[in-house]
């Protein structure tokens, strides 16, 4: 027998995560076109490859400055109007990229978009919450977060090979096109979802404490504060990292056409295979042990890339990528661990340093390709990594003292 739950039946929540599934696909899809096409910013504007960035760094920046405001300000609205309107809204900024002739429109649109995008991630965790049933929420949200790791990676690979058959312009439209047939039926099945109405209207939000107070309240927290610095660098160096790799292997000895770059986005399936790992890692030895760990294969990782050899370089960037992502996973997870109250406003602190470090690192590193080429973005994510292994270090350190302070003396 079928709890009673808002969306009425089991077959209302399995219809309900293959379409958020969908709509996680879409968001992700719509940010991360724009990463392998970089090479062709360059050529057609006249641009260093660090304005070329901009592309990337305007959509993540506009997330990054709205997503704490949003993340409070959400509850305030039905979530399902603002789901399909939000969506939509993206939808057709990504289309109007056919309507801009210069590089400076064409990054005030993703800027938009970003600060569109971020108020939705938020809203449809909390509308899948109250909509499924909880013996369902988890494989609910597992699909829906799978379908943001899906969607990032295949946005790369779906842009790379249509800008191969169509100007880039028209490949981006043809991705936005897609997006409003997302729109179209995530917003048909949330419509079915008749019972819904009666829990999800607009919500007042109140609070005891002000917005600032808690803002300072976690800052001051020392383990929130290192979990957040390593959000900022573990972002800035996997996406500095692959926003420059199609530069180097686009160019001589390598030359790679579209179907090989295709192959380097591709790798993050190691991504989440490296968070599925990493998670049960944690559970079974700490989250401190093995995070001490990922920065290592990092580094590793991208120390392999300036290898002469194609397979070398491949193979290191399989690794950074697998370090990467198991990182995230374990920092992520350890946010919401650390705190008993305001794990929403909490996560949404790391995930607003999480785009600053992909905005902020990712542009440097333009500058940095730009002043010693391949060798010296691997410096500068050496560095990075280097201070998150000193941060994962610390983390780890606190824990065991915390941990220690609770032991009865002998």
């Amino acid at each position: 027998m079928t709890p009673s739950h808002p969306s009425g039946s089991a077959v209302n929540d399995r219809a309900l995560s293959r379409a958020m599934f969908l709509y996680g696909f879409t968001m992700f899809m719509l940010v991360y076109m724009v990463q392998p096409i970089m090479p062709r910013f360059v050529s057609e504007f006249s641009i260093a490859p660090a304005v070329a960035s901009q592309a990337l760094s305007a959509a993540t920046m506009g997330m990054a400055f709205c997503l704490i405001p949003a993340s409070i300000y959400v509850k305030r609205f039905a979530p399902r109007p603002l789901l399909i309107g939000g969506l939509l809204a993206c939808a057709l900024l990504s289309l109007a990229v056919l309507l801009t002739d210069d590089f400076s429109g064409f990054v005030l649109l993703r800027l938009l978009f970003g600060m569109v995008l971020s108020a939705l991630p938020a809203t449809a965790l909390g509308f899948l919450s109250q909509s499924v049933d909880a013996s369902r929420l988890g494989r609910s949200v597992g699909m829906y977060i799978a379908g943001n790791a899906m969607g990032g990676m295949s946005g790369r690979l779906l842009a790379l090979g249509l800008s191969e058959w169509m100007d880039w312009r028209q490949a981006f439209a043809v991705l936005g096109l897609f997006a409003l047939v997302v729109v179209t039926h995530v917003g048909r099945v949330l419509a079915g979802l008749q019972q819904a109405d009666r829990h999800l209207g607009s919500e007042a939000v109140v609070e005891s404490t002000s917005v600032w107070s808690r803002l300072r309240r976690l800052l001051s927290d020392p383990g929130l504060l290192a979990l957040f610095a390593l959000a900022f660098l573990l972002s800035g160096s996997i996406v500095s990292v692959y926003n420059y790799i199609s530069f180097r292997l686009s160019a001589q000895p390598y030359a790679y056409d579209y179907k090989a770059l295709c192959g380097i986005y591709a790798l993050y399936v190691m991504g989440m295979l490296g968070s599925a790992r990493a998670g049960r890692m944690a559970d079974r030895f700490g989250k401190g042990e093995v995070l001490v760990w990922l920065p290592l294969v990092m580094a590793v990782g991208v120390w392999m890339t300036l290898a002469a050899n194609a397979v070398m370089i491949i193979c290191g960037m399989a690794l950074l990528t697998f370090g990467f992502f198991g990182a995230h996973s374990v920092a992520s997870g350890w946010v919401s661990a650390r705190v008993t109250d305001d794990r929403a406003l909490a996560s949404s602190l790391y995930l607003t340093f999480y785009y600053l470090g992909a905005s902020v690192l990712g542009t440097v590193a333009g500058g940095v390709w730009a002043a010693g080429s391949w060798p010296a973005v691997v410096l500068m994510n050496s560095a990075i990594i280097a201070m998150a292994l000193l941060l994962s270090l610390k983390l780890k350190a606190l824990k065991t003292s915390q941990a220690a302070a609770v032991l009865p003396e002998s």
